[in-house]
């Protein structure tokens, strides 16, 4: 199992837009991943997002790009929420899951896999793919790699 956790693509600000729909360069930086996935041959088998318009989108577009057509909503995954329930998760399946999420979930999400106590241990950045092994039932983190070096600048 190989889980890829990554926030959505940079959003556009609200006062542009309440909703705060993905931005063009939110958009090529979610291409950028799609890319990058294809590259190393990683297909999730399920897709799974907060169900808010911007991961909804992101969402979306990894799906078609990576052939995923199991995206579902999971009510755990708003910007602050426990990541407790998603870690459980993981750590108990075998299959290929891309999560779409929000900081600061993602970034407290980063300290219960890494039992780290600091903030910033890892810097989540929009489309940037961290991937998550699992060792019996503890999750590792294996890479991250900022969406900047995927061509997103």
């Amino acid at each position: 199992m190989i889980s890829i956790i990554v926030q959505h693509g940079e959003n556009v600000s609200k006062e542009e837009n309440p909703d705060k729909p993905l931005s063009t360069k939110g958009r090529k930086q979610i291409q950028n991943l799609i890319n990058f996935l294809t590259v190393i041959k990683w297909y999730p088998q399920r897709i799974i997002h907060s169900g808010k318009l911007r991961a909804a989108e992101t969402a979306e577009i990894l799906g078609k790009g990576t052939g995923c057509t199991l995206i579902e909503v999971e009510e755990y995954l708003n910007p602050n929420d426990d990541p407790a329930r998603l870690v459980k998760e993981l750590g108990e399946i075998d299959d290929n899951i891309l999560v779409v999420g929000h900081m600061p979930f993602l970034g407290e999400l980063v300290k219960k896999i890494t039992m780290s106590t600091e903030n910033d241990i890892i810097d989540v950045t929009h489309g940037s793919p961290l991937m998550i092994t699992k060792k019996d039932t503890r999750l590792i983190v294996d890479t991250y790699i900022q969406n900047r070096y995927l061509g997103g600048r």
